[in-house]
């Protein structure tokens, strides 16, 4: 399957942009939308209407400079990655553009389909790492800053804890029984999403057992069961291969799939939204599917999803989906995401045998 690039061409020259169109219509494997910007305040204007996922600046537009461009376009932080071209071959400019961020360099009078390609193939290639660089790095200082907060927060709640548990055992007044309960009964229940939250912010080392499919699925859905009811979500199952065993760390997995339905119920319409789980299965690894009919996520920022800190939604930590995806990366496997704005989100947790 093709994959769909959206790309902005900024250059004033309009045989120099059909030229560069046609050298993209060559080249197999990927399905540009192709966007032609032909002076620079044009191209600032697409930056604040428009998610392109390639850029191509033309160097000299005007008064102005490709790399004028590509400082506003840093200061504005789309995260886009970006091919110079140039009329003609310039060291210095080579030099000077790259040290100021630009994927590639090329000169036009010596580009064709094939060199196009394989600039975009390692542009895209480069930014895939970079952006892996990036989360692990965040994922990392995550776990350090969440390892420093529990043990802030465990500190006083073993307090509470202890205190709480003395005065049950003095108490003499039902009526103060029943409150002192609550209190306990709450600072468990924060320990214990203090302890959930340690585990998807650093998984560390997995404990694998043989479990079906059956009992991860099954058991994370009961752990999601009141939040489902609560916004009256229709729940589908259409899986069928319920006793396919797997090796995972079932704690772990659990955690990771809950944080995915989770993000889909909290998107979806209360009474109107629509869950639905199901599994398929290849020879080599097992996919998980979780599907939701909410409203799509945007283009602009499908590719940050599992940044930690990142979210858009309201209140959100943006830790839920890039633990989930640590956890699943821990395990050998990834998540797949495919989304169209407003036909809802379908996230895929594979797994290897």
């Amino acid at each position: 399957m093709a994959q769909t690039l959206e790309v902005l061409i900024v250059d004033d020259d309009e045989d120099d942009f059909f030229l560069t169109t046609e050298y993209l219509k060559r080249i197999t494997g990927h399905n540009f939308i192709i966007t032609w910007a032909s002076t620079y305040d044009q191209a600032l204007q697409l930056f604040a209407t428009q998610h392109f996922d390639l850029c191509f600046f033309d160097y000299l537009l005007g008064f102005r400079t490709g790399l004028d461009l590509l400082a506003v376009a840093k200061e504005l932080d789309l995260r886009v990655p970006i091919i110079l071209l140039s009329g003609k071959g310039d060291t210095q400019v080579d030099v000077q553009a790259i040290r100021s961020g630009v994927a590639d360099y090329l000169e036009k009078h010596e580009l064709d389909a094939k060199k196009l390609e394989r600039s975009i193939r390692y542009t895209l290639e480069r930014t895939k790492a970079a952006e892996e660089l990036m989360r692990v790095e965040k994922l990392a200082a995550t776990g350090r800053f969440m390892r420093t907060l529990g043990h802030e927060i465990r500190n006083p709640l073993t307090n509470i804890d202890l205190a709480v548990g003395q005065l049950l055992l003095e108490n003499k007044d039902p009526e103060l029984a029943d409150y002192l309960e609550i209190i306990e009964r709450n600072s468990k229940r924060i320990g214990q999403l203090v302890t959930a939250l340690l585990e998807t912010s650093n998984p560390g080392q997995l404990s694998l057992q043989a479990v079906t499919l059956q009992e991860v699925l099954e058991q994370t859905l009961e752990m999601a069961a009141d939040r489902i009811a609560l916004k009256n979500i229709k729940l589908v199952k259409a899986y069928e291969l319920e006793q396919e065993t797997i090796q995972v760390d079932l704690e772990k997995l659990k955690i990771a799939l809950l944080n995915i339905i989770i993000n889909g119920v909290e998107i979806m319409e209360a009474g109107q939204g629509e869950l639905t789980i199901r599994v398929v299965n290849f020879p080599k690894q097992i996919g998980i599917v979780i599907q939701d009919n909410g409203p799509g996520i945007p283009r602009e920022v499908r590719n940050r999803i599992f940044e930690p800190y990142f979210s858009n939604k309201v209140n959100g930590v943006g830790l839920g989906l890039a633990g989930a995806l640590s956890i699943v990366q821990l395990h050998g496997g990834n998540i797949e995401v495919r989304s169209i704005e407003g036909q809802g989100a379908t996230f895929t947790v594979w797994l290897k045998r």
